[in-house]
């Protein structure tokens, strides 16, 4: 048994694998992570790209500061 997120059903769903959904957990919280020595510019862009999305999509106002 292993808790996941619903929208794993849909990207990844799998035949041998019986995905039972249940209503009384908190949701999952999800979050980029990256080693601070392999930071470049390529992967800020790529994570204020992800925050904008995020937000333009109604998702959760209070981003980490560090992706602000």
């Amino acid at each position: 048994m292993h808790p996941a997120a619903t929208h794993e059903v849909r990207y990844y769903a799998r035949p041998n694998i019986a995905y039972v959904p249940f209503d009384d957990a908190p949701p999952l919280e999800y979050g980029l992570v990256w080693q601070a020595a392999a930071d470049t510019g390529r992967i800020r862009a790529f994570a204020e790209a992800a925050v904008q999305t995020v937000r333009r999509q109604g998702g959760p106002g209070d981003v980490c500061a560090e992706c602000r």
